[in-house]
């Protein structure tokens, strides 16, 4: 399959045995496209993404990274991983070419990453029932994004805009997020 591991089942009901089980043993596959596990969006300011392959016995994995930010790419203990150190906010390609040296087959992988620039909201963490309050990003030229405040009594509120002006009818605990292609 596409995680690189295959199965085979021998079923030994045919053969006269007692107590006869099937025995399942999972084998490598070693793909000539392989496919890169790990996020596709992530946030900049130094924070460290873990980014994998199937891990293929006798397998060298070459890892290389290609971007105009300032990301840099760091080792595991595990050869089948690699951690991503955001910087800047960008477009990273994270490439990596294996060799199964027991099979002599391999190939490559690759993972385009968005790298967003993390934001912070700013309103008041503490509102009175009945009240509404503006929240925004803490951003210079804010792009709208999609506003997502959800609270007790399964109340829900959304907005697509810079901005929300939140209502909290009922007493107790809400959560405000946003999506968005920009920031994270």
């Amino acid at each position: 399959g596409p995680d690189g591991v295959g199965y085979v089942i021998f079923d030994p009901s045919h053969c006269n045995l007692e107590c006869a089980q099937p025995i399942v043993a999972e084998v490598p596959i070693v793909l000539s496209h392989g496919y890169i596990s790990g996020p596709e969006v992530v946030c900049s300011q130094d924070e460290a993404y873990l980014y994998t392959l199937p891990r293929w016995p006798g397998t060298v994995y070459d890892w290389e990274l290609h971007t105009t930010t300032n990301a840099t790419l760091s080792t595991t203990d595990q050869h089948n991983e690699i951690m991503l150190i955001t910087s800047d906010p960008g477009t990273a390609v994270i490439t990596v070419n294996y060799m199964n040296t027991l099979l002599g087959c391999g190939g490559i992988a690759n993972i385009e990453i968005a790298i967003l620039e993390p934001v912070e909201m700013s309103g008041p963490e503490v509102v009175c029932t009945g009240s509404e309050h503006i929240f925004e990003l803490d951003v210079t030229s804010p792009e709208p994004v999609e506003w997502i405040l959800s609270g007790p009594n399964d109340y829900m509120q959304t907005n697509n805009d810079v901005e929300i002006e939140a209502y909290f009818p009922y007493a107790g605990l809400y959560q405000l997020y946003f999506n968005s292609d920009e920031y994270c």
